[in-house]
């Protein structure tokens, strides 16, 4: 299983160490674009990739990223999981998340080792 997300998520959500309480196999992106870049590199892998994706990101923000991975076919990869993570409350971002369907969850800032194994479970 592989996991990315922007890489100041670990900066802005996570404590030191937590990322290995899910996987020790991961990647960090910058901004959006770095994500789909990635996603395409992954379109023939067989592994399955989850991704924490933020709304608010430099370029690319997580709407664009979602459209980007509709437009791309992205979505068809049978072993893509997305998850939403913000600091917003706003009821609007959870309802406009749900439209897309390869979206698995919605997260909310800060994260907490419990937050990413109650949304992925353990390996």
């Amino acid at each position: 299983m592989h996991y990315w997300w922007r890489s100041n998520l670990q900066n802005d959500c996570l404590e030191d160490n937590k990322y290995n309480c899910v996987s020790s196999n991961y990647s960090s992106c910058k901004n959006g674009e770095e994500g789909l870049a990635k996603l395409e590199d992954l379109k023939n892998s067989n592994h399955e990739t989850v991704a924490f994706l933020d709304i608010n990101m430099p370029g690319l923000n997580g709407w664009d990223v979602l459209d980007g991975i509709s437009q791309n076919d992205f979505h068809t990869l049978s072993k893509l999981q997305i998850y939403m993570v913000s600091s917003s409350t706003d009821e609007r971002d959870l309802l406009k998340s749900k439209q897309y369907s390869f979206v698995k969850g919605f997260l909310y800032k800060p994260l907490s080792k419990e937050d990413l194994i109650s949304a992925i479970g353990s390996e």
